[in-house]
Parts: C-alpha cells; sequence; structure tokens
C-alpha cells in the first residue's frame, strides 16, 4: 500500500477514534451537568486536568518511547527482540504506574489543598492515585498495538472503552452525585486498562516473561524521559506566557487568547495527531534507511498541507459565527488571533513531520536541546510581540515560530542525516500560503461579496485538493463506490 493511501486511510481511522473519545466525554459531561450542576463540571475539569498531569510524568514517556522501539524491531525480524521489547514493556508501566500511584495517594492531601485551598478532596485525590494506574497501565499496553500497527485491534479497543465508560458512569453519577465523579473517572480508567489488557494477552500470549534490568531498559527510559521533559517544558513555557499576559494586561485578555489557542491547537491538532499516530511507527521502522525517511517525510508533510488546505480557506470567513456560537460575540480578538495564526499552521505541517525524525532516530540528545532552545525563543518572540501588539502579536508570533521552527529544523536534519524537504513540498506550500493570504484578505475588506468569495475560494480549493489526491493516489474517478473499492483492497490492518 503506498504511503498516501495509508497516510489517509490512518488519518481517517485515528481522527474517527478521537473524535469518538471527544463525544464520549462530552456525554459524560452533559450527564454531570444535568444530575450536579455546574459545580460538577468544575470539579470534572480539575479531576481530569490532575489526572493527565500526574499520569504523564508517572509514564515517564514510556508510551511513546516504546512505539519507536516495537516499530524498529518489528521492521527488522528479529523475533527475539521483540519478545523481550513487549514483555519489558508490559513490567515496566506496571512499575512507573504503582510508583505514580504510591506518589499520589501520599500527596492527596496537599494536592487537594493546592487544587482547592482546602483538605476536603483528600479522599478523591487517593482515589485519582488508582485512577493514575490505570490509566499508565492502559497508555503502555496501547503503545505495544501502535508500535505492531494493529490499528483494527486499537479501533475495537477504543469503541468498547467508550461505550463501557459511558454506560457505566450514568449509574454512578445517578447514585453519588459529587462523589460519583471521581469514581466515575476511576471506572472509566480501569475499563481501559482491563480492556487492553485482554487484547495484549490475545497478540501476545506467545511472550516469554523476560527479567528486568537497568540494561535492557535503559534507552526505553531515556527517550521516554526526553520525551516527557519536552512535553513538560512547553507546558511551563505556556503557563509562563499567560500567566505574564493575565499580569500585564487582564484575565479576559488571557481567555480571548486561550480560546484561539485552543481552537488552533483542537481543530489542527485532531488531523496532526491522527495523521502521527501511524507515521511516528513508520518512521521508526525505517531510522536506518534516510532514502526511505526522506520519502516518507516529504509525503506525510505534503498529505497534511493538502488536507488542511480547506479549513484555512474556510475558517477565517466562519469564525465570527463559530466564536459566537462557540463562546460569544464579545470574543473578538480571538477571531483576530485565529485569522492570522492559521499561517503558521501551514509552516507546522512541515517542522512537525520533520522533527519525528530526531526521535524516530533515537537522538534524544538533540531533540531536548533543540525544543529547550527554540520554545526559549518561541517565549521571549511572543512576550515581545504582545507587548507591542497585543494579541495580534501573539498571532503573528505563533506564525513567526512555526515559520522559524520549519527553517531550522530542516537545516539540522539535513546536516545530520542528509534529509530535506523537496520541490513539490514548497510548491505545494506556497498554493496553500496564497489560498490562506487571499481568503484572510477577502474576509476581513470584502465585507459585502464575502461570502461569494468564500464560495469561489472554497470551490477553488475543493477542486486543487481533489485532482492532487487523485494524482498522488492515482485513482481513475473520484466517484464513492470506486473510492471505497480502493481503500478496501488493503486488509494488514
Amino acid at each position: 500500500m503506498s504511503s498516501y493511501k495509508t497516510i489517509l486511510k490512518t488519518t481517517g481511522l485515528f481522527a474517527g477514534l478521537r473524535v469518538l473519545s471527544i463525544l464520549v466525554n462530552v456525554g459524560i459531561s452533559k450527564l454531570i451537568a444535568i444530575f450536579i450542576g455546574v459545580s460538577g463540571i468544575g470539579l470534572y475539569g480539575v479531576f481530569t486536568n490532575a489526572l493527565t498531569l500526574l499520569s504523564t510524568v508517572s509514564d515517564l514517556g514510556i508510551s511513546k518511547s516504546s512505539v519507536r522501539n516495537i516499530a524498529n524491531t518489528e521492521a527488522k525480524g528479529d523475533a527475539y527482540k521483540l519478545n523481550q521489547d513487549i514483555s519489558i514493556i508490559s513490567k515496566l508501566i506496571y512499575y512507573t504506574g504503582i510508583i505514580g500511584c504510591v506518589v499520589t495517594i501520599v500527596l492527596s492531601y496537599y494536592l487537594s489543598k493546592i487544587s482547592f485551598g482546602n483538605s476536603d478532596y483528600t479522599i478523591s485525590f487517593v482515589f485519582l492515585g488508582l485512577a493514575v494506574l490505570f490509566t499508565v497501565i492502559k497508555e503502555g499496553q496501547s503503545s505495544v498495538f501502535q508500535g505492531l500497527r494493529r490499528y483494527r485491534l486499537m479501533a475495537k479497543n477504543t469503541i468498547i472503552i467508550s461505550f463501557l465508560s459511558f454506560i457505566v458512569s450514568i449509574p454512578i453519577l445517578w447514585f453519588y452525585k459529587e462523589n460519583g465523579i471521581i469514581l466515575s473517572i476511576l471506572a472509566t480508567a480501569f475499563i481501559g486498562a482491563l480492556v487492553t489488557k485482554i487484547s495484549l494477552h490475545s497478540v501476545t500470549k506467545k511472550i516469554d516473561n523476560v527479567r528486568l534490568t537497568y540494561e535492557n531498559s535503559s534507552d526505553l527510559i531515556k527517550l521516554g524521559l526526553s520525551m516527557m521533559l519536552i512535553a513538560l517544558f512547553i507546558s511551563l513555557s505556556g503557563y509562563i506566557l499567560r500567566s505574564y499576559i493575565g499580569v500585564v494586561s487582564s484575565i479576559e485578555t488571557v481567555g480571548y487568547f486561550q480560546a484561539g489557542f485552543q481552537i488552533i491547537s483542537g481543530y489542527f491538532g485532531l488531523i496532526f495527531t491522527a495523521m502521527a499516530s501511524d507515521y511516528f511507527p513508520r518512521i521508526s521502522a525505517l531510522s536506518n534507511k534516510n532514502k526511505e525517511l526522506e520519502r516518507e517525510v516529504n509525503q506525510q508533510a505534503l498529505l497534511s498541507l493538502i488536507l488542511i488546505g480547506p479549513l484555512v480557506v474556510l475558517l477565517p470567513f466562519v469564525m465570527p459565527y463559530m466564536i459566537t456560537i462557540l463562546y460569544s460575540s464579545d470574543f473578538k480578538l480571538t477571531i483576530v488571533y485565529v485569522c492570522v495564526a492559521l499561517f503558521g499552521v501551514i509552516f507546522q505541517c512541515g517542522s512537525q513531520t520533520m522533527g519525528m525524525i530526531l526521535l524516530a532516530k533515537n537522538n534524544a540528545k538533540v531533540f531536548v536541546s533543540y525544543v529547550v532552545t527554540l520554545q526559549t525563543i518561541f517565549l521571549i518572540n511572543n512576550i515581545l510581540l504582545f507587548n507591542s501588539f497585543g494579541i495580534l502579536g501573539l498571532a503573528v508570533g505563533f506564525s513567526i515560530n512555526m515559520l522559524l521552527d520549519l527553517i531550522s529544523i530542516n537545516l539540522i536534519v539535513n546536516k545530520l542525516y542528509k534529509i530535506k524537504f523537496n520541490t513539490d513540498f514548497f510548491k505545494y506550500l506556497l498554493i496553500v500560503f496564497l489560498f490562506a493570504l487571499v481568503s484572510y484578505g477577502c474576509s476581513r475588506y470584502f465585507l459585502t461579496y464575502k461570502f461569494m468569495y468564500c464560495l469561489l475560494l472554497l470551490s477553488l480549493n475543493l477542486i486543487f485538493t481533489f485532482l492532487t489526491l487523485r494524482k498522488l493516489l492515482k485513482i481513475q474517478t473520484f466517484k464513492v463506490k470506486d473510492v471505497i473499492k480502493y481503500f478496501k483492497k488493503d486488509k494488514s490492518y
């Protein structure tokens, strides 16, 4: 199966699974709103954010680094090493999960004080410690499926977990009200760990037990720690920026920025995350083949550009209505942020795909140094531009930062491995950029006929998208039945 076909197929699969997970969270939030009220939504937000942070630290990045190890080992056809890797990962996640659970329980009193200003929720954080354990186990076990590229099994697990979590949450929230929030979170985490454990056993029942040692686990932990530290550093950078905005301006300004950032990271992050779910194990399997890696990174980046094209054309025209629906008409500054930050998303298509080459190569030292340096520059740029231009400066800063990221990571990877973007990528990047520029100009300066311009530009972009996909996928027709038949040919997932 061609890489373009693989990317489209897995993007559709993982985007669908991500949407399903979001819908389940929305459903549970709706139940909390009905049974408990606004205070329940607040509690749910605090506990879920705390769970995300605590499980991320407890995981030590192993769920991410293990994808690379398993994909790389399986590509080599080394059955003994694959057996060893899976056994080590299966043990390691229990150790890190238990440590995270114990630490959360020990600190439960202080976590309650920090989160709520009192110790009333100490017991809730004790239960959250158990949820941390189950979440780490679930993520670690899922990483084995991702590394083996068992995507149909991952899809099946996600559907089962989502369905059971929602069904179980109904009686818990109904009977226990506010106390049921933490119980619902714990039940969801337990269901996730149990379902993935059953699936993992069906895949690895012939895996031998391997003794866990420093020698056979150190590389996995080192890469995982690097990825975890980067995630924490990026979160810290975002926290510093938001705190600075709140101090020198107002909390309302932080709200405008946060609303815009959530739209950019949410809509486009859904595409990027879905695409990366298969891209990372795919390039990890080719980590020692630079020519094939170069082909993969160019195909991934090119298809990312093509897929976001319609969105960067449409959003400038519909943002005023989206903001009113999602928030209120008071969020006019958010519209400005999103429309300008869209240009940065275009550059991000290239920088994100090229950056993963360093991880696939297990070059954690360079990757950490690069991200820390770049994030520091990003933070300084954002602060300087915010001081000069306010919210508009933050949007311009995002676009400049992503352009800087694209240029610098291309130079670094080319210097280290002779891997670079080809002329096709830059040609399509320019085309999508021009579409975005014209759309922004028409939506801002031609208000009388903006819907006519929107329809015209969107039609042109969709024609461009279909013709490009037809060329890349070598499909003779775009009739629905022919497209379905084309994607059904492959049964490898």
